[in-house]
């Protein structure tokens, strides 16, 4: 067993997916997948901040760790792009930038 310091953060779900696939939601399902461990952390380290963040980690790890980046996509989670390196054995990590309430709430917020 191991203890992990995350400052200004928080696990809020951490669970095991072992069915072959991921169902975000009745439009987005992810089939094909490895047994692997999801993590959601969300982290505030400013009093108005809310950064949310997608920490996948497959049984079968091929050792590299790979952040998938957002696309230009920052307010959400690229979940196809944790799905996709997921497959190949990567360990995978995706955050919505702390935009997730918007562009108004981030626009001149620099503690988003």
């Amino acid at each position: 067993m191991f203890k992990i310091d995350l400052p200004d953060s928080e696990i809020v779900l951490c669970e095991n997916i072992t069915k072959g696939f991921f169902e975000l939601s009745n439009t987005e399902r992810f089939e094909e997948l490895p047994d692997f461990h999801r993590f959601v952390v969300h982290s505030k380290p400013a009093e108005k901040s809310l950064i949310k963040t997608e920490i996948w980690l497959p049984k079968d790890w091929n050792g590299i760790y790979l952040g998938t980046g957002n696309g230009g996509m920052g307010g959400s989670i690229r979940y196809e792009a944790l799905a996709n390196y997921l497959r190949f054995g990567y360990a995978v990590a995706n955050t919505d930038l702390g935009t997730s309430y918007g562009v108004k709430y981030g626009y001149n917020n620099p503690n988003v």
